[in-house]
């Protein structure tokens, strides 16, 4: 040990240690973020083709028992998933927009009731039909960014 080493008191050098390991653990933890970030781009598609093939293979296995050679199989295959996809949102936007005027009454009586609750909080009323303008106007803005966030999900996963 050198002299400099036996002026340093053994708490301080624990504290600098523990300090060193704190910081080793933060610069590990930040490189396996940076890598999952990085690696989502592919790993997710490959998690979904990965899913969707252990999903589709009994189908194709059953074609190519029956017959049908194993290239045309897997096209058969993959055009029943789409066609199921498209009819599985059909259903589901067609139901939203069956319900839709349901819904809208439902935030209606929602806002009135929130209104409701916020008066006996003494907000200011010119404030709450402020912001209530403000929700109808960008509405339709709100429904076309969801939209396209949903379609954006659906074409990356068909892609």
């Amino acid at each position: 040990m050198t002299s400099a080493e036996r002026s340093v008191a053994p708490s301080l050098r624990r504290a600098g240690l523990a300090s060193w390991s704190i910081v080793g653990v933060v610069a590990l933890i930040v490189v396996v973020a940076v890598t999952v970030s990085a690696l989502s781009g592919i790993l997710v598609p490959l998690v979904l083709a990965v899913i969707i093939g252990l999903v589709l293979e009994p189908l194709k296995e059953r074609l190519e028992k029956l017959g049908v050679p194993g290239t045309l199989a897997v096209v058969i295959t993959l055009l029943t998933a789409v066609a199921v996809a498209a009819v599985m949102i059909t259903v589901v936007v067609n139901g939203f927009l069956d319900q839709w005027p349901e819904i809208y009454r439902q935030l209606i009586a929602g806002w009135n009731s929130f209104v409701k609750w916020a008066d006996g909080l003494d907000i200011d009323a010119q404030l709450l039909a402020h912001a209530r303008t403000a929700f109808e106007d960008h509405a339709s803005q709100l429904g076309q960014g969801a939209l396209g966030a949903v379609t954006s999900t659906f074409y990356g996963a068909i892609s």
